[in-house]
């Protein structure tokens, strides 16, 4: 239950920020795809980088980056493959071997393209699922803190 409730603060830290919801959900989105994405440790910076030139939240995105972290990065790793893999073809066992046989060079050489291909897919389904979060619910913080005038809500 622990990781549920850190999982709601932080959705609350996102949606309770004074800004437009638009631009909160696009903040938190892309910061979202860049933290699923393999961006080599530069997931915040890129995001920061991202929301000042397109100027949506730059802090929901860095706050949405860090949907990757010691503790989600095998599980996001390990979905990506696979789905990868469903769509390439090949079998997991056969990477998982390559791993404990080889190293994880032999599985980046060979299973590049089909870690790619599944982590895209990932990156834009989680994101987008985001988005729709994030956008509605800080919409409805927002009516909450403005009396429910739904004119100033879309500004």
């Amino acid at each position: 239950m622990k990781g549920l409730n850190w999982l709601k603060g932080i959705y609350r830290n996102i949606i309770t920020q004074d800004a437009e919801p638009s631009k909160i959900a696009t903040g938190a989105s892309v910061g979202v795809f860049i933290g699923i994405f393999p961006t080599f440790g530069l997931g915040a910076v890129l995001a920061v980088a991202l929301g000042w030139v397109f100027k949506y939240n730059r802090a929901s995105a860095i706050i949405g980056s860090a949907i990757m972290n010691p503790i989600t990065s095998p599980l996001f790793w390990s979905i990506s493959f696979t789905i990868g893999v469903l769509i390439w073809g090949g079998d997991v066992k056969y990477y998982t071997h390559l791993w404990h046989e080889k190293g994880i060079m032999a599985v980046i050489k060979e299973g590049a393209l089909v870690y790619l291909t599944g982590n895209i897919i990932v990156s834009i389904l989680l994101s987008t699922i985001t988005w729709f979060l994030v956008y509605y619910g800080a919409r409805r913080v927002r009516r909450e803190r403005l009396g429910g005038n739904d004119i100033k809500i879309l500004k």
